[in-house]
């Protein structure tokens, strides 16, 4: 649960992150979430390279996939996966009391 719950929370941040510019020079846009992308990518690239390179992978597929988005579903995202985050816990053990 909390696998999903993280999952749906770096979608949606990064699809709101993807909306806020940082700099524009020509037809090139530069926004928030490549930045935040680019420095965790290269911290983890550091630690480990192998791991670094597959979350890198992941988190471009989650930020391309969050960019597509529209603004309500980014919101609507990041408020599920924290609900989950919050709540998976308590999902879980009523699920085995039954």
């Amino acid at each position: 649960m909390r696998r999903l719950a993280r999952a749906l929370i770096a979608l949606g941040l990064l699809g709101l992150l993807a909306r806020v510019p940082v700099a524009e020079v020509d037809s090139l846009r530069l926004d928030l979430a490549t930045v935040v992308l680019i420095a965790a990518g290269f911290y983890f690239v550091v630690m480990e390279w192998r791991v670094g390179l597959a979350a890198l992978a992941g988190s471009i597929v989650l930020y391309v996939a969050g960019a597509a988005l529209p603004l309500v579903a980014d919101v609507a995202l990041l408020a599920a996966g924290l609900l989950l985050l919050d709540r998976g816990p308590q999902l879980r053990l009523a699920r085995h009391r039954e």
